[in-house]
């Protein structure tokens, strides 16, 4: 798992290993990707990789988030 960082907080995109796909398909709708990052057979897998831009830290999970950061 690669996860860029600005200014020590983590950000976007998290890159995923393919053996975390079916972990991943597996969880529950009210859980997120940090959920199952944080679980303790998984947490050492996360490398942390310092940006020096801080569009790492923007969140695109909507059209109208889309439309705010082009």
């Amino acid at each position: 798992v690669m996860q860029p960082s600005y200014e020590g907080r983590r950000g976007h995109p998290v890159l995923l290993p393919a053996a975390l796909r079916e972990p991943l398909l597996a969880l529950p709708p009210t859980a997120s990707l940090r959920d199952l990052l944080e679980r303790p057979e998984h947490a050492s897998l996360r490398h942390v990789v310092e940006a020096d831009d801080p569009a790492v830290l923007d969140n695109i999970d909507t059209p109208s988030d889309l439309a705010r950061l082009v």
